[in-house]
């Protein structure tokens, strides 16, 4: 990571819940009609063991970029969108790490959570959890890591799915893709100033 980048990034993480610890995270800024303000790169990855937490590099799996389309008024699509890859032979690391993976936006999200779902994407096509929640402080959506339902094309509830749908042979290639957090805010809604938010993504037993 550039040392343009750290700061930011290091400011935000402080910000995170303890439970935070076993998490890729990254932070940002968000206002009406404002920018990203936020550094962007993953800063750690850390999994779960029986002995404690094991340090996994960026080399596995890296946040890229994030997009957000927040205007003071709902209108359109309205989302916050972070573009991520999973490196070149990454999926066998992550089948390694655990069993769930949960994508968390936090942050003062109270009058806006209920409105808000959170899907993966890639090349366009929706890769849904199979299960959502949302409080006043976090959106989430969790995933398995593992296709469940062997070869069935209607199971998209994996990273495991996603990266099969890709063709990608990821032994050798990276695959991008994007975890969305969408707000179906009725027209014309005024949509509050979020303030600083953070991602987490989360793998576990």
């Amino acid at each position: 990571m550039r040392w343009g980048n750290r700061l930011p990034v290091m400011f935000f993480a402080l910000m995170l819940p303890l439970s935070s610890v076993t998490a890729t995270y990254a932070g940002l800024f968000l206002g009406n009609n404002e920018p990203v303000k936020a550094a962007l790169g993953a800063s750690e990855v850390v999994c779960e063991t029986e002995t404690g937490y094991r340090a996994i590099g960026s080399d596995i799996l890296s946040i890229d970029s994030f997009e957000s389309n927040l205007p003071s008024r709902a209108a359109g699509d309205c989302q916050v969108a972070v573009n991520m890859t999973i490196k070149a032979n990454g999926m066998d690391a992550i089948e390694d790490m655990g069993n769930h993976a949960s994508f968390i936006l936090s942050g003062s999200l109270s009058s806006v959570a209920s409105y808000a779902y959170c899907y993966l994407e890639y090349n366009g096509v929706a890769f849904n959890p199979y299960r959502r929640s949302s409080s006043s402080d976090q959106v989430v959506g969790e995933f398995y890591v593992y296709d469940m339902l062997t070869q069935a094309d209607y199971d998209r509830n994996s990273l495991n799915s996603l990266v099969k749908y890709s063709g990608i042979n990821d032994i050798f290639n990276p695959i991008s893709f994007r975890c969305v957090f969408r707000f179906d805010f009725p027209t014309g809604y005024q949509i509050p100033s979020l303030g600083s938010l953070s991602f987490t993504l989360r793998i576990e037993e």
